[in-house]
């Protein structure tokens, strides 16, 4: 087997301050791992506390093949594509296979159940009631878990609708691990679904400014910009994420959410035609196509459209949620609400975020709409 031999350390400008030999076998990769960790620490003088016995680095098992599942289980999770969520939860699994007790795999697998809920890969009613055991499951073998811990506080407020212990469980994952908190895309979309669009932003934009080099990261910045309705700002973060990835499809998704909101329908559509092509005909990219052709007046589009996404749930399950975005879109108020109230008996995700999003505007002084924010629960 291999053995690993030299790491070394220069600063900016490529002066050498630190090179050790470490000549270890492979297994012993994480032990080397979180050595190298403490010498650079030592050698530019960072202090980690008295004391300190916990490792740097967070492999979270012994297991090898496991940790490097765990790994690509996150890279496909990162992607936001249905086909990228479903290798996740393959690689999730296969880790838990090979560690049984390795609770960090639990923890993204319940992560990946909660996106695959969110971007109507599965049914909510399928998947969550699992986001939650593996979360569960997770905290049972690791009870001080902050990666579990983020995994029910978003399964908390947009399965369970319940923000306070949402809230309990972010708090709890802060005081753990702030910095894996404030760099994970739940807990700014926790602060957003509560109209505290300053703190997420100042989480979205802390976790760019660690990671600028990814796509991920960028995107859920601009989800937090087009929240806020800052939607020329998120337009132009969109770009940057494109920029890194131009096949990122739920960049383009947002791109035509955010000309759409701000009334200009006719500038989402190339965005959500490309959408379109990249999620295959997806269900959410005929919905948004249909809400942006009803803003523009075109009826007979929309409702073509409309038929379209009732072809596709025949085929795979289409969450009601998007039958009411295109009736919201055409201001067919008693459809859209006849509509949004199956999408709260399927409990799905988005429903979340319905006290912020601009796009159901058209709706918003109805009544009804009131109703159906207390009936999520969201706080006022």
């Amino acid at each position: 087997m291999p053995a690993i031999s030299q790491s070394e350390l220069t600063v900016a400008d490529g002066y050498h301050i630190w090179s050790e030999r470490y000549d270890r076998e492979l297994r012993d990769i994480f032990e080397v791992q979180d050595e190298i960790a403490k010498t650079i620490a030592d050698r530019l003088k960072v202090t980690l506390g008295a004391g300190r016995q916990k490792p740097l680095v967070r492999a979270g098992t012994k297991n090898l093949e496991g940790y490097q599942l765990y790994l690509k289980g996150r890279f496909h999770w990162n992607q936001r594509t249905p086909e990228g969520l479903r290798k996740a939860i393959e690689c999730f699994r296969e880790a838990i296979e090979k560690d049984p007790t390795y609770a960090l795999a639990y923890a993204g697998l319940a992560d990946t159940y909660s996106l695959a809920s969110f971007l109507n890969v599965f049914p909510p009613g399928e998947v969550m009631p699992k986001a939650k055991a593996a979360a569960a499951k997770a905290l049972e073998i690791d009870a001080g878990l902050a990666e579990a811990h983020v995994s029910l506080g978003y399964a908390s407020f947009t399965w369970d609708w319940d923000w306070t212990a949402a809230g309990r469980h972010f708090q709890q994952a802060l005081a753990v691990y702030p910095s894996y908190v404030r760099n994970h895309a739940f807990y700014p979309l926790y602060l957003s679904s509560l109209g505290r669009f300053e703190e997420a932003m100042a989480e979205a934009k802390g976790a760019v400014d660690i990671d600028p080099a990814s796509p991920a990261v960028s995107h859920v910045l601009a989800v937090q910009l087009y929240l806020s309705r800052r939607f020329d700002q998120a337009v132009q973060q969109c770009h940057k994420t494109l920029e890194m990835n131009p096949h990122y499809a739920v960049a383009y998704a947002m791109l035509g959410q955010a000309y759409a909101s701000k009334g200009s329908p006719r500038e989402a559509l190339p965005d959500l035609d490309k959408y379109l092509e990249l999620s295959r005909g997806g269900a959410a990219a005929l919905a948004l196509l249909g809400y942006a052709h009803a803003r523009l007046g075109e009826r007979n589009e929309a409702l073509r459209i409309l038929e379209e996404i009732r072809a596709v749930s025949q085929q795979s399950f289409v969450t009601a949620f998007f039958f009411a975005l295109v009736y919201a879109g055409l201001e067919d108020k008693d459809q859209a609400f006849i509509w949004l109230e199956k999408a709260c008996e399927e409990r799905f995700n988005r429903l979340a975020y319905l006290k912020v999003e601009a796009l159901w505007d058209p709706l918003r002084s109805d009544p009804r709409f009131t109703e159906l924010l207390r009936h999520v629960g969201i706080p006022a």
